[in-house]
């Protein structure tokens, strides 16, 4: 069956009320501004059988071992480039002030650190102070790669929510 692409702004979608059994989001509400709004419009095209799945990142849970300064440089960037690095952790209270009841699961799947795993981050507004420590930091990947001598691990949330 051919699908219908659209262009739309998350935060008034082009689309009737109950009209997708779906809504899927990763790495989106991030970017949207209020993140509310989009859920809101994504709770009212949603039918009422229908499903809301969206997985979102957490830098401000990022764990490092050793510490390499990563988890503020992140924060810091995605925040100046417009996200909120932080969202994860409000979907579910984002979901219920939608009118959603999410099921709330946070991905935990580590694994030794990758010097790739920066490749965002490089690309993000840096100072140049930040981008001497991910350069850093990035050699201590690149040293350590496929060994757990470092970990790195941004938490995710995924919440599975319905319409109540």
């Amino acid at each position: 069956t051919p699908v219908a692409r659209c262009a739309a702004d998350g935060r008034d979608l082009p689309f009737a009320d109950d009209s997708f059994d779906l809504v899927f989001f990763q790495n989106t509400l991030m970017w949207v501004d209020p993140p509310a709004y989009a859920l809101h419009e994504a709770a009212r095209v949603l039918g009422s059988a229908g499903a809301l799945v969206a997985l979102e990142p957490d830098y401000g849970g990022m764990l490092e071992e050793p510490d390499l300064g990563l988890r503020v440089v992140w924060l810091d960037a995605l925040s100046r480039a417009g996200a909120d690095p932080q969202v994860g952790r409000k979907l579910p209270r984002l979901a219920e002030e939608a009118g959603l009841d999410p099921w709330v699961e946070f991905a935990h799947i580590p694994r030794p650190a990758e010097a790739e795993a920066l490749d965002l981050l490089a690309e993000l507004p840096l100072t140049v102070r930040q981008r001497e420590r991910v350069e850093g930091a990035g050699e201590i990947l690149r040293r350590a790669e496929g060994e757990w001598a470092v970990f790195l691990h941004v938490p995710w949330v995924i919440i599975v929510a319905t319409n109540e």
